[in-house]
């Protein structure tokens, strides 16, 4: 099971990361560098810390924040907690000459839903039920002394469901979706202290008359008041009683700057470790490239199509020839050049993967026009080599013979030297080895007609 992502905006001293649980907090002022929010389980807004909204890239939050944002999470069974007032405006009235006075940008413009709020204050509060669904929000609202404000109702605007669908990638009729204020904490009135915005959203596939539901999720919007608790022990609330995340509590900035006897020595041992661990990092990262750069030899025995002549091509230049890479796809797999003692060999390639057990005559067709290309563009006679990879998905142990004796047979005729992948990768490894002769071999690649022989070179392959 994979470990559980959140994110907290506004308070810091949470960050966790272990096998079940990766906290990561983030200051109002730094917002914007929160690069995906649409990849967290939950997101934790502590508008108690905005204590002034100037100092925060706006710009930065609106480009991440946004209602596709907000539908990614929901639809994925996330939550996300607002804590405090959120009725705020970003930026002061606009008047435009002749016209009306226009609103600036809502904070809560990221939910795409409409409110309406009361701005009456009072202290009665009154839990809606006490249930299993409401038994996390009992400690936080028994803390709540007053209100300022309180919900009407919202709205869920119809242009939702098309942003569903896109989010979802199904049409309306592959899923269901419902929209729902959990009403939790209100006031006398009704109005909705506490209460949250849940989307519900289901699988649905049609069975002739009706509908089967299955891999039904809830994602919510959880709004919660001001109350008077220290902040880092209001955010612990909601982390342990509402979403179930079992923390400790930072200390307070002031109690933090104070060093305890012998603490000096220990944060000197602890930077040294995170040094060591940073550079541990970099080896590894450093050694696990490096394993797979040396493992792409192993392509030359499952991989097809243009990773296979990747690979083909890499090999055979690693074995000491230069090639041409193509210059138009769908012709030549590249040209092949070699210097033995004096004398250039150049040959031209054609590159196949299949997962059939044998090849069919096309590529060996494919290769002859390759060389007439040679003549006709090059005024050179070029050696056509054909380097082939069948049965790529067996192990190369269960594989059968690839060539047919009438495939054999016109390769001879054409001139073609045919050189499987898996003995291409025999002699890779005897080079690494250093127990091959390169020029033995590319001579007696060059004076094939048909398929090379490893006789020469012959080593078990593990």
């Amino acid at each position: 099971m994979r470990a559980r992502r959140g994110a907290i905006i506004g308070t810091k001293g949470f960050q966790r990361s272990d096998e079940s649980v990766e906290i990561e907090c983030f200051p109002w002022k730094e917002v914007a560098s929160v690069a995906n929010p649409s990849d967290y389980d939950t997101i934790i807004f502590n508008l108690l810390s905005l204590k002034d909204p100037t100092t925060v890239d706006w710009d930065g939050f609106f480009d991440k924040f946004t209602v596709l944002t907000t539908l990614e999470v929901l639809v994925n069974g996330g939550n996300i907690v607002i804590i405090g007032d959120p009725r705020f405006w970003l930026n002061e009235p606009i008047v435009v000459p002749g016209g009306e006075e226009g609103t600036g940008t809502q904070f809560l413009e990221w939910t795409g839903i409409q409110f309406d709020w009361d701005e009456k204050s009072g202290k009665t509060k009154i839990p809606v039920k006490r249930d299993p669904s409401t038994e996390p929000y009992l400690n936080y609202i028994e803390k709540i002394s007053h209100w300022d404000y309180s919900l009407r109702k919202c709205v869920w605007p119809m242009g939702q469901q098309a942003m569903l669908e896109s989010v979802l990638q199904k049409t309306v009729t592959q899923f269901s979706s419902s929209f729902q204020v959990e009403r939790i904490c209100e006031n006398r009135y009704r109005g909705l202290i506490v209460f949250a915005i849940k989307l519900s959203i289901a699988d649905r596939t049609d069975i002739g008359g009706g509908y089967l539901h299955k891999n039904g999720r809830e994602g919510r919007i959880i709004f919660l008041p001001q109350v008077e608790v220290p902040q880092e022990d209001l955010v612990a609330m909601v982390l342990t009683d509402i979403l179930g995340i079992q923390v400790i509590v930072p200390e307070p900035s002031w109690a933090t700057a104070i060093l305890a006897p012998g603490q000096p020595h220990i944060e000197a041992r602890i930077e040294q470790i995170k040094h060591d661990i940073a550079t541990l990092e970099v080896n590894l990262k450093s050694a696990m490239e490096e394993r797979q750069r040396v493992r792409r030899c192993v392509h030359l025995l499952y991989k097809l199509g243009d990773e296979l002549e990747d690979a083909v091509r890499e090999i055979l230049c690693s074995l000491g020839s230069t090639i041409e890479p193509p210059i138009e796809r769908g012709k030549e797999d590249g040209w092949l050049t070699i210097e033995i003692e004096g004398k250039v060999f150049e040959g031209v390639l054609e590159i196949k993967g299949t997962r059939k057990n044998q090849f069919s005559l096309e590529g060996l067709r494919q290769l002859m026009e390759w060389k007439k290309r040679g003549i006709l563009n090059r005024q050179k006679k070029y050696k056509g080599i054909f380097v082939g990879n069948s049965g790529a998905e067996k192990e190369v142990s269960e594989r059968e013979v690839p060539f047919a004796d009438p495939w054999t047979a016109t390769a001879k005729l054409d001139d073609i030297a045919v050189l499987n992948t898996c003995d291409l990768y025999k002699l890779y490894r005897l080079d690494c080895e250093g127990n091959l002769d390169r020029n033995q071999f590319w001579r007696a690649l060059f004076q094939t007609n048909g398929v090379f022989s490893l006789d020469d070179f012959s080593q078990p392959m593990t």
